[in-house]
């Protein structure tokens, strides 16, 4: 990670904000490195229900940064983002593909809490069930989560009140020159 003072190039700051499980750390990684950006937190990073902390969100304006977060469009988080010219990147997947790698992932973790989450936690016996059990589980309980997420990120686009670049995972996979080159425009980066 490099200083912001370091940046020669006048940059935007962009959050990246993607639901999870959908390459979103790769994806981020990619634009931090190829943009050479700073980065950076500005949320306390809870799922579904994550608040931007306004301090951090104060310095991060400044230019020439990123972070990646999975932030709702709460009516305070959009509030927060419309005082700041920050470029704000919404990166989803199919859901249903999301449902799967989450619960292949909880599975791998064998994580039995979700200490700092706002997401149920699955319960105990979740783990010592068949996989088809499982899959059952995470479409009743987190599956209506993901869904209500971007709905409401898709409601508030819709709206006006924030300006956000939609990306998706399946894009990322068919062409990723094209990916990083909406991601490059919608910055207004095209000349770097």
């Amino acid at each position: 990670v490099r200083s912001a003072s370091s940046a020669t190039v006048a940059c935007p700051s962009i959050l990246f904000n993607a639901i999870p499980k959908s390459a979103s750390t790769y994806c981020y990684t990619m634009i931090m490195q190829g943009l050479n950006l700073l980065e950076n937190s500005i949320s306390l990073g809870y799922f579904p229900k994550d608040m931007i902390v306004w301090k951090r969100l104060a310095a991060f304006g400044s230019g020439s940064q990123i972070a990646h977060h999975h932030i709702d469009a709460s009516p305070v988080n959009i509030w927060f983002l419309q005082q700041r010219k920050i470029k704000t990147i919404l990166h989803v997947r199919d859901l249903r593909q999301v449902v799967i790698s989450w619960t292949h992932h909880l599975v791998r973790s064998g994580e039995r809490h979700t200490p700092f989450q706002t997401i149920a936690a699955v319960p105990e016996a979740w783990f010592y069930s068949p996989l088809e059990r499982q899959f059952d589980w995470m479409i009743e309980h987190h599956l209506p989560v993901f869904v209500t997420w971007v709905q409401e990120w898709i409601d508030a686009a819709d709206r006006g009140d924030v300006e956000v670049l939609f990306s998706t995972y399946e894009e990322f996979l068919t062409d990723r020159n094209a990916f990083f080159g909406r991601i490059i425009r919608f910055c207004g980066l095209d000349d770097r």
